[in-house]
């Protein structure tokens, strides 16, 4: 019929069903060389359960088992951190962690007399405490930038 955009929907609304649903079609798309089944595949963890926690779990599953396209019934930072997280790392080498590299990284301002914080090159690491440094608003200079008050 000319269509070339399209989305499958898999049909079913269970976690198992669905799950199976995408595995078939993504195999016979690849292994039965079957082209219809080669479009992205949209899924609804939204219609499958009410509680949000395993809402989430579905979306994830599906994330990492060829769901496309997931639809949340909403999308709280919870929910979107977790789902982001997974999704940058499917792709990557586990023999080769994620890096960022080596230097020094000024927050909120930092001068020749802010605290230094060392942390490995790790990226999940250095994110997770620059993140935290972000967010306490520490600025160069002032009486909260130490523990005591004072330069050590």
């Amino acid at each position: 019929m000319g269509i070339k955009d399209l989305v499958l929907d898999p049909g079913s609304r269970t976690l198992k069903e669905t799950h199976q649903n995408l595995v078939y079609i993504r195999r016979a798309s690849l292994k039965k060389k079957l082209r219809p089944y080669g479009y992205p595949i949209i899924t609804f963890p939204a219609e499958e359960t009410t509680d949000d926690m395993m809402e989430t779990v579905h979306a994830a599953v599906y994330t990492i088992k060829y769901g496309g396209i997931v639809v949340l019934r909403d999308l709280s930072p919870e929910k979107a951190y977790a789902l982001y997280v997974l999704r940058q790392n499917i792709y990557t080498d586990p023999q080769r962690p994620m890096q960022v590299e080596q230097g020094f990284y000024p927050i909120n301002g930092a001068d020749e007399n802010s605290p230094v914080l060392i942390t490995t090159n790790f990226s999940l690491t250095y994110f997770i405490v620059s993140s935290e440094v972000e967010g306490s608003k520490v600025r160069p200079g002032s009486a909260s930038s130490t523990p005591t008050g004072s330069r050590r």
